[in-house]
């Protein structure tokens, strides 16, 4: 039985009643209706042409959109609709391969979009549908897709300066059953530091290969449910850049400001717009939880390519059609205003990252190991849930806006390690993390740390009860018997090294468990200064 509640009401007790356990291919969350107050907020998008399966072919979307329980546009749909558009138009070039494809061996195709001409070009990944409930995400992929091939004289145009990789379902599984995660139920964007799933570590290799400049991932957020039982979550769209501090500052730059162009276009359409965030409430306070600078997630683990990489998210989790139109037109908008901008400042934005992953190479500037997020005063636009009308609304937010710095290290000039743990070697390759084999034993002194501290976290997240640990530095000689492994700093992808491998990190080896420790063991990795 499937069912569907008013956003004007207060929804705790039924999140609490169907904050279910895991089942296999049932993990749908019930539609929720907006109140007609609220939905007024959200009409269709005027003067914009939403080229995808869904609005060119509305006979192909399956009666159970409407209810909450389904996507618009089934598997076999969406690799007609590519096929096609690949057929019809000379800069597309379809994939599709046994060697990717989903848990369940479900087809993960994506199209490349070349002109073919040598030259410098920025390489533009954009992905959606990593979440198989979210389907604005996919859909908007698909209509980036259909303007390229509906408008020869842009894609010309953009192609001359531009390669794009775009991949509309990531998680063809999930869409299949309308879940968040993958057939496995795990949450493929919690995956990327740890790469637990072959489905992430076949798509982490793709992106490895492809290299690209800009990354874009798009999602779709909760916004139905009452915050402070009064409020509903006003904004069309968010977006974020990424806020790790090991890629390189003049990268994040350019990333914060291609955002602030992006929320002019938003704007310019008429939409509301933030950087993203979540809420949580404390009596009546609410508090806003913005993107932080955890890599477990694709969007923030792409940055540390030195990358310029985003998040959007539209409103749309549990909405299943209502105000598809507005949704999918809001992510298009932001995808199509990050290639506009990319192409129209190209001298700039090329010059910028290649110069800053150069600049990172050579870099021997502290890393940091670990960082938290600041807590300022904002103002927030919501929904007032009985009038509808617009209200902004002070809030308490955290934020990497900066971070603040908690542990800083000096930055090695390589990590060695033994062949015992070729699992951590073949983690970092993946990433694209260039790891050496020892062709003779390594002698040498070595910064070795010492666990001080070690402990569990109360409750486990994916599967895994993370451990948090401190250290002590001593220096020491070490052998490292030939057949080990030497991960020199001097690369492009070394921050993938050190989120991975400086065991305080919160995405480290250490705190996944995957290099178990205790209080007083020496941790085996050891740090060439």
């Amino acid at each position: 039985m499937r069912y569907m509640l008013s956003s004007v009401l207060a929804a705790t007790p039924f999140f609490t009643r169907f904050a279910a356990c895991d089942r296999y291919a049932s993990n749908q969350s019930p539609k929720i209706v907006d109140a007609p107050q609220v939905a007024i907020n959200f009409p269709d998008v005027k003067g914009i042409r939403l080229l995808s399966p869904a609005f060119v072919d509305p006979s192909s979307i399956p009666a159970t959109f409407a209810n909450g329980t389904s996507g618009p546009t089934p598997q076999d749909v969406l690799v007609q609709y590519l096929k096609h558009l690949s057929r019809s138009n000379r800069y597309f070039t379809y994939h599709e391969s046994e060697a990717l494809q989903s848990e369940e061996a479900r087809s993960i195709p994506y199209v490349t979009l070349s002109n073919g001409k040598r030259g410098q070009r920025l390489r533009i990944w954009i992905q959606g549908g990593m979440h198989g409930d979210e389907p604005a995400g996919d859909q908007a992929v698909l209509a980036l897709l259909g303007k390229f091939a509906a408008d020869d004289r842009w894609a010309a145009k953009v192609l001359e300066k531009v390669e794009l990789l775009l991949l509309p379902r990531y998680n063809s599984d999930g869409v299949e059953y309308f879940q968040r995660a993958l057939a496995s139920s795990y949450d493929g964007n919690r995956d990327h530091a740890i790469l637990v799933r072959e489905q992430t570590r076949k798509l982490k290799r793709l992106q490895s290969s492809f290299d690209p400049h800009i990354f874009v991932d798009q999602h779709e957020y909760t916004g139905v449910g009452a915050v402070a039982s009064k409020y509903i979550r006003a904004q069309d769209i968010l977006v974020s850049a990424n806020k790790n501090q090991n890629i390189h500052k003049d990268i994040r730059s350019l990333n914060q400001d291609f955002v602030e162009e992006i929320f002019s276009a938003i704007g310019e359409k008429g939409l509301r717009y933030a950087p993203y965030f979540t809420t949580s409430v404390s009596g009546n306070a609410i508090t806003i939880n913005e993107a932080d600078a955890s890599p477990a997630a694709n969007h923030k683990n792409a940055g540390l390519g030195q990358t310029v990489t985003f998040l959007t998210e539209t409103r749309g989790i549990r909405l299943s059609d209502q105000h598809f139109q507005r949704r999918v037109a809001a992510a298009l908008i932001a995808s199509t205003a990050i290639i506009d901008i990319a192409v129209n400042d190209f001298d700039n934005v090329y010059k910028t990252i290649e110069g800053s992953r150069k600049a990172f190479i050579d870099s021997r500037d502290d890393i940091v190991v670990l960082d938290e997020q600041q807590t300022t005063s904002k103002s927030i636009t919501f929904i007032n849930a009985t009038s509808g009308a617009l209200s902004n609304v002070s809030v308490t937010s955290k934020n990497s806006d900066p971070p603040s710095i908690l542990i800083t290290r000096a930055r090695p000039r390589a990590y060695v390690f033994s062949r015992a743990w070729a699992d951590v070697a073949e983690r970092l390759r993946i990433l694209g993390v260039k790891v050496d084999v020892l062709q003779q034993d390594y002698v040498g002194t070595v910064e070795a740390l010492t666990i001080a501290s070690a402990e569990l976290e109360n409750t486990k997240f994916e599967g895994i009860t993370a451990t948090t640990v401190t250290t002590t530095a001593t220096a020491r000689n070490v052998t490292v018997p030939n057949g080990g492994f030497w991960v020199d700093t001097k690369q492009k992808n070394a921050a993938f090294a050190f989120v991975l491998l400086e065991p305080e990190h919160y995405t480290s080896q250490v705190h996944y468990n995957t290099i178990p420790v205790e209080k007083g063991d020496e941790y085996p990795i050891f740090r060439v200064v």
